[in-house]
């Protein structure tokens, strides 16, 4: 279904060329997930109309920013934007003798539901923990925990969903609650499930001064903070 621009589009600049479509709620999610999205159906979706608009609209990713910056992620960065990707992600900690080195190998998946909502799902499907205080240590209630043997095995699923709360051009909020589950192998993870809420906000600058708390971006146009 076609829907007319709402009326306070025009403040945010030209009008994307597509009409604005509208489908039922599995559509949007097949959609959102496996089609292939029309760059110019994007439009700002502002804090009012939270409640109201993009819920049934297939998900398109965010364009660049007025400098010509892309709004794309990178790993373990405050990120506040709607991606649809997978990735692999292995680190390692190298510890002097006698601890033996700690690593963590996980598998990430973030998938749009629509315009307002995506679930991020992470499997940490291999970790080691170090006698005494290796690392990594992934008990999130008793993060100084430490064990008289290494162990390795299977970490704590969690299942994030992010929520799009404001979205311009060069601009982007979102909220998140991450809920971390007891999939783990003891003592390696966590023994019961656990919460974790975030905000997170995105400002692409150009041509004025600027003073992030916390940088990931190698592009100069472009600014995150968590």
């Amino acid at each position: 279904m076609t829907v007319p621009w709402p009326t306070y589009y025009p403040a945010y600049g030209v009008a994307p060329t597509a009409p604005r479509v509208e489908m039922g709620i599995f559509d949007t999610i097949i959609e959102s997930i496996f089609g292939k999205p029309e760059p110019n159906t994007w439009r700002p979706l502002p804090l009012s109309t939270f409640f109201s608009e993009g819920w049934n609209e297939a998900w398109v990713p965010s364009p660049n920013g007025s400098g010509g910056a892309p709004r794309q992620g990178w790993i373990n960065a405050m990120d506040g934007n709607l991606y649809r990707l997978w990735f692999f992600t292995f680190a390692e900690a190298f510890n002097s003798a006698p601890k033996g080195n700690a690593y963590l190998g996980s598998y990430t998946l973030l998938a749009p539901l629509n315009r307002r909502l995506e679930l991020i799902i992470n499997v940490p499907f291999i970790i080691r923990n170090n006698a005494v205080s290796g690392l990594p240590i992934l008990n999130p209630n008793n993060p100084t925990a430490t064990t008289t043997k290494s162990h390795s095995g299977f970490g704590d699923v969690s299942f994030t969903p992010r929520f799009l709360l404001h979205e311009t051009k060069d601009f982007s909020l979102t909220t998140e609650l991450a809920v971390v589950t007891p999939t783990g192998n003891q003592p390696l993870a966590g023994k019961t499930t656990t919460l974790g809420p975030g905000l997170r906000l995105l400002e692409q600058l150009r041509g004025r001064l600027g003073a992030p708390r916390r940088t990931r971006s190698r592009d100069p146009d472009e600014r995150q903070w968590g």
